[in-house]
């Protein structure tokens, strides 16, 4: 290649101009020695790339000598190109592609070609002698003149019928230019491909004899789609609606041209397109399409950078995202097929890092992050397996379409087009139409399905296994049961199981869900003692600890049971224990807004001696039981009154005939400002027995005792009330009705038919 001189601004070329044309006697060139000359090629001097190449140099003639080369056209320039005999070079951009591509005449693929400019298209006309021939498709089984053997027209010609498969379908001849009209006219050939419509042609059409066929703009895309070097092409001469396709002329150099004198190059030419002569006829694209049609060749790096800095060429940044995040999921499944080769041998018998190596520390903490994210993981490697299979497809097809001279259907959808179809077929089976016809791209889609199907098992074989991981952990308690307005039992002991299939019993309306929080040493308690029921969960652990309470969700529950643990020397201490850490937790939970909107936690305690009944009071508790002293009352009740026991054990049990149910009066209920017995009628009338009023619902010891004070009263459960002050007491809001009926259906309709009235 010659020594290319160029100036770097225009500042400077002004300057430097000036000295060489009075060194040279102001001559037109700046330089004429040929020692510091760009060399373009272009074509014969009666053909276009000449006069075209004539007016660049007249552009350019300020900022680079130029020196104009007559060539045998795009194909000679593009060897001259290769074999530095030239700088510059205006070709057609199908045989450009061709070259990228190594496709005739090219026996190898060129990579050395960068673009710089695109200038005017040169379309392909399909003419016919036939008026009734509207579309390509009516061409079947007609003779049609293809182009010379080994020409460019020819190569397009099959490209163009191949995509609606009338490749074979017509009888081809392949006549030279020259020869084309005649047999045209005379009837020879039905219809044929050209380049070029001379005024003989265009006469021909004018008196009627012959016809163009115009190719629909939703072909021309499909066609543009594989082969990006096809332009559309409207002339409004023939017919206002007429459009075919059409190659274009563009200028190319080697990519490791000078980047600053392409740069310059490109903004000289971009700034006086207008200038440049162009065929006659040849409608000018201006300034927004001289970047089409550029085929596959990249643009050089200095007309890249210029296009950017005036905006029509976008930025490159999005390729860096993609490689960042193809390099993020590439590594992520090498640490993962690193972790399982890694973990399902044995280590020492790799010998590939040392066990406290800090790379196996991260390839341990990569293993438990793709554990506790695996649905994450599973589909993004379905994702990444899915576009790998597109893009290998797509391309794949491509080039097939490519060697084939027809068209890709994956190249004409769009990319996420495509994707949905991946996304049925996978599904279904459902292809649309749409098949790859390569064979590498039959065998990878026949991979779809597989991922596909063997995705859907992995994602249910690893919900089973968590559903079941999951239910193993819960009934062993190391797995919290989250659930709200819930009971909370602490502590473990006989009584427990019977309990709590009373609390669960069917003839309770509204069950609450209850959460069993103990340190039972049996295996699966649920299960052993016949308590596995949905409304149960068992969290094991002690009442005495906040990590284990929070593991309760204490914060969401409205009653803790803190029953007597049988495995305790020192039960009665221990469940006090229990009441503080629960109540003082509550408290902090209401403080920091955890339980908003909640009342304080209500705590039933069961105590062996009641006389450390007081140390309980103290820890807030609200009702404190002592199974041993009922038991005993009832055994005295049973001596002295025979058939109390009967009567205990006939309301305290569930049966079909009477139930203890309680009634919490709300604000402007009917139910308030009643004596206990207005409502002991009232309630009577609806089959519902009063039994109590319980006054106690208050969250304060403090409380409690001036609520007494206020209305005279010396205990806080009414019960056959034995004074004035107890007979005229009327009912508030939060008081407590202990009543007796044969269901909660009956305690909710008296309920209903009071408030009515």
């Amino acid at each position: 290649m010659r020594k290319v001189r160029y100036l770097p601004s225009i500042k400077n070329s002004m300057l430097i101009l000036a000295v060489i044309m009075i060194s040279s006697g102001c001559s037109e060139s700046p330089t004429d020695d040929g020692d510091d000359i760009l060399r373009l090629g272009t074509a014969t001097k009666s053909g276009g790339y000449y006069n075209l190449g004539m007016s660049i140099k007249s552009i350019s003639q300020n900022f680079v000598g130029i020196e104009v080369i007559e060539t045998g056209g795009s194909v000679d320039n593009i060897y001259r190109l290769i074999k530095g005999e030239i700088d510059i070079a205006i070709v057609q951009n199908d045989i450009a592609f061709f070259a990228e591509n190594g496709l005739f005449p090219f026996a190898d693929k060129v990579n050395e070609l960068a673009g710089i400019i695109t200038f005017y298209p040169e379309p392909i006309f399909i003419v016919t002698r036939k008026s009734d021939i509207y579309n390509l498709t009516q061409l079947k089984n007609l003779t049609v003149n293809i182009g010379p053997v080994g020409s460019g027209l020819r190569t397009d010609s099959k490209i163009i019928l191949n995509s609606i498969g009338l490749w074979d379908e017509v009888k081809k001849t392949e006549f030279k230019p020259t020869e084309v009209l005649s047999r045209l006219l005379t009837g020879q050939i039905h219809a044929a491909f050209v380049n070029i419509l001379t005024e003989e042609y265009l006469k021909s059409i004018n008196a009627g004899r012959l016809f163009t066929i115009s190719l629909p703009g939703r072909y021309i895309e499909n066609l543009r789609s594989t082969y990006p070097y096809f332009n559309e092409y409207q002339n409004r001469a023939i017919d206002e609606t007429f459009s075919t396709i059409a190659v274009k002329s563009i200028l190319i150099c080697r990519k490791d041209a000078d980047t600053e004198m392409v740069f310059q190059l490109s903004k000289v030419l971009y700034k006086n397109f207008d200038k440049l002569i162009f065929p006659e006829g040849v409608t000018r694209d201006h300034y927004q399409r001289v970047l089409y049609s550029m085929s596959l060749i990249d643009w050089h790096e200095g007309s890249r950078k210029y296009y950017q800095e005036i905006g029509i060429l976008d930025s490159q940044a999005y390729k860096i995202i993609w490689w960042v995040l193809a390099f993020f999921i590439s590594a992520v499944l090498l640490l993962i097929i690193f972790d399982v080769i890694l973990f399902a041998f044995n280590r020492s018998n790799l010998r590939l890092i040392s066990v406290h190596s800090r790379f196996l520390w991260f390839i341990k903490s990569v293993n438990l992050k793709v554990i506790q994210h695996k649905y994450i993981m599973v589909l993004l490697i379905i994702a990444t397996a899915y576009l790998t299979i597109i893009v290998i497809v797509q391309r794949v097809e491509h080039e097939w379409a490519i060697s084939k001279n027809t068209v890709s259907n994956f190249d004409s959808p769009s990319f996420s087009r495509n994707l949905v179809w991946i996304l049925n077929f996978s599904g279904s089976g459902y292809d649309d139409n749409l098949f790859p016809q390569s064979l590498l791209g039959k065998f990878f889609v026949s991979l779809i399905p597989l991922i596909g199907i063997g995705s859907f098992f992995t994602i249910v074989g690893f919900l089973t296994s968590d559903h079941i991981k999951s239910k193993i952990l819960e009934a062993r308690g190391m797995k919290t049961k989250m659930t709200k307005n819930h009971i909370i039992i602490c502590g473990w002991n006989e009584n427990v199981p019977f309990l709590v299939r009373n609390l669960i019993h069917k003839n309770i309306a509204y069950i609450r869900p209850i959460i069993i929080l103990a340190d039972i040493q049996e295996e699966l308690p649920l299960e052993k003692y016949g308590i596995n029921n949905h409304m149960v969960g068992y969290v094991r652990g002690e009442a005495t600890s906040k990590i284990d309470l929070e593991r309760a969700n204490l914060k969401d529950a409205d009653i803790a049971v803190i029953v007597l643990d049988s495995n305790s020397s020192e039960p009665d201490a221990k469940n006090v224990l229990k009441i503080l850490t629960i109540e003082k937790y509550c408290h902090k939970l209401e403080l920091s807004g955890h339980r908003k909107n909640r009342a304080n936690i209500y705590t039933i305690a069961e105590l062996q001696n009641l006389e450390i009944f007081e140390a309980a009071r103290d820890a807030f508790v609200d009702e404190v039981i002592s199974f041993g002293h009922i038991k005993t009352k009832i055994l005295v009740q049973s001596i002295l009154n025979p058939g109390v026991s009967t009567f205990l054990e006939n309301i305290l049990t569930y049966n079909e005939y009477n139930d203890i149910y309680s009634v919490q009066i709300k604000r402007d209920s009917n139910l308030t400002n009643k004596s206990f017995d207005e409502l002991l009628l009232e309630l009577r009338r609806h089959n519902v027995l009063l039994l109590s009023i319980n006054v106690n619902f208050r969250q304060s010891r403090e409380e409690m005792e001036k609520f007494k004070k206020k209305y005279n009263l010396t205990r806080s459960v009414l019960t056959n009330p034995v004074n004035d002050s107890e007979r005229n007491y009327k009912t508030q809001k939060g008081d407590i009705l202990i009543v007796l009926t044969q269901n909660q259906r009956m305690v909710d309709k008296a309920i209903q038919k009071i408030e009515k009235q």
